[in-house]
């Protein structure tokens, strides 16, 4: 399984994203309904119990949205919607950074137990060196002793190394949505590592992040939710219509009607200035979010350079060196011109490298 499939796979069955992505669907069914026209209503009314002289009137009612309330609730529902996408798209982001650290994790485990395999090997082959060595006379058995509590350690080192590569296989497969007897070997290349990017070009691309995206979109909803309270302001006309009939007298008149309710003392304002405010706060997060975002990148730049002079070196000089050292020691140790415990503190520094 390379990275590219457990990314397309992580996007296509992880639960947790796919739970959000029922979010958009939801945003959807709210713009349709903020759009919608308010409901006729019908009554139906009688005058006086008794048949011969009730009064009977039918009354259709529309109520009538002035103010530009229908289009302020749909650009607050749009730009709710755009809210939820931008959100959307922050967890596919970080769904893929997941994927990638767990991928590179089991990667890195199954390496750790590859090394700790050869580690085993190795003290085993100090081991068996040391018991030739106290056959032949050479050294104490004390320093066979020596060599066979370092064989345990690196056992129990084994050990360890093979739990951290299930604890990854696990972390990996729940990332992917999967079983773990679901999950494919992971093919990777831990020697091919990018180099750093350029600052400039990072703090370009800050912009372009799906929290500065969110960001932006909170503070159009915020500011489409202040047009939405203004237009609160304006009350709503409500025109009837309808017929009325009167027994006693065997008429049938015509019913016209018109109200609006008087906004004398609530006009909205208060709903209105808690608006206005949630629109302020959305700016100003939307700056804290952009200077946290640029002080979380330049903090990544700078260890990934430090990580990757530190790579370089391990690779091109402290790995061969220490190689070289364990090699000289073992070989020097079995002709007797070194002591055991020279040859332990050399593979210690090899396998801690």
């Amino acid at each position: 399984m390379t990275l590219e499939q457990a990314l397309a796979q992580a996007l296509r069955d992880n639960p947790d994203y796919l739970a959000a992505r029922q979010e958009t669907a939801a945003a959807a069914g709210a713009r349709q309904q903020a759009g919608l026209l308010p409901n006729p209503e019908l009554a139906f009314e009688v005058e006086d119990t008794r048949s011969a002289s009730q009064t009977r009137s039918l009354t259709l009612t529309q109520p009538f949205e002035l103010g530009g309330k229908r289009a302020a609730r749909v650009a607050v529902a749009e730009a709710n919607a755009g809210v939820v996408n931008a959100d959307l798209e922050a967890r596919r982001y970080a769904l893929r950074a997941d994927v990638i650290q767990s991928f590179y994790e089991l990667l890195l485990a199954a390496e750790g137990v590859r090394l700790a395999e050869q580690s085993q090997a190795l003290a085993q082959r100090s081991l068996d060196s040391s018991g030739a060595q106290i056959r032949a006379g050479k050294i104490s058995p004390v320093s066979g002793t020596r060599a066979e509590v370092e064989q345990v350690t690196q056992r129990l080192e084994l050990r360890r190394a093979l739990q951290q590569r299930d604890n990854a296989r696990v972390s990996l497969a729940r990332q992917l949505g999967v079983s773990v007897t679901e999950l494919g070997e992971p093919v990777g290349d831990l020697d091919r590592l990018p180099a750093p990017p350029g600052e400039a070009l990072l703090l370009q691309a800050i912009r372009q992040t799906p929290a500065m995206l969110k960001a932006r979109r909170q503070v159009a909803a915020g500011d489409a939710d202040v047009d939405l309270q203004r237009s609160q302001r304006y009350p709503d006309v409500r025109v009837s219509l309808g017929s009325q009939y009167d027994e006693l007298e065997g008429e049938r008149v015509n019913l016209v009607g018109f109200s609006l309710p008087l906004p004398l003392f609530d006009r909205n304002q208060g709903n209105l200035l808690a608006a206005s405010s949630r629109a302020d706060q959305a700016r100003d997060l939307q700056r804290a979010t952009e200077l946290q975002i640029q002080a979380e990148t330049l903090q990544a730049l700078r260890d990934w350079r430090s990580a990757s002079a530190d790579v370089d070196d391990l690779r091109n000089r402290v790995l061969p060196a220490g190689q070289r050292t364990v090699d000289d020691l073992t070989r020097g140790f079995s002709l007797g011109r070194f002591a055991q415990l020279d040859v332990l503190e050399a593979q210690r520094a090899l396998i801690a490298a």
